[in-house]
């Protein structure tokens, strides 16, 4: 098995996890807004606060899910592997194998980038 097919299955064996500092609203549609915090760096602070006046290191952002990315934020819950989750979307939205797991590796990367989950690795 070479490195990159080893580290593509490790990444399928891990189990996304929410930070639990998140808040979800639901819209209309059924879509989820989540609200999250993010720290200010330090050489970003100056500016921000002589534009806005605000002395605090941290903002509130929101990303809003649309159905599909709403879809996966309800599978992760902590005990659901990638490969897991992988496989309920491909069967749930029709799709073949590869564009499932394209569609959420890369959503749940973007999650992690904005902290709003981890990755911890399956103890079994």
């Amino acid at each position: 098995m070479t490195s990159e097919a080893h580290s593509r299955e490790q990444a399928l064996a891990c189990i996304p996890v929410r930070n639990p500092q998140i808040t979800e609203k639901e819209n209309e549609r059924g879509e989820l807004s989540l609200t999250y915090q993010v720290q200010i760096r330090p050489w970003f602070q100056g500016i921000i606060q002589k534009i806005t006046g605000r002395e605090n290191d941290i903002l509130e952002r929101k990303l809003q899910l649309d159905s599909l990315g709403t879809a996966v934020w309800h599978m992760i819950d902590g005990r659901k592997r990638v490969r897991d989750i992988v496989t309920e979307f491909q069967n749930t939205h029709k799709l073949n194998q590869r564009e499932a797991e394209i569609s959420v590796t890369a959503f749940l990367k973007e999650l992690g980038k904005r902290g709003l989950i981890i990755l911890r690795e399956d103890e079994q």
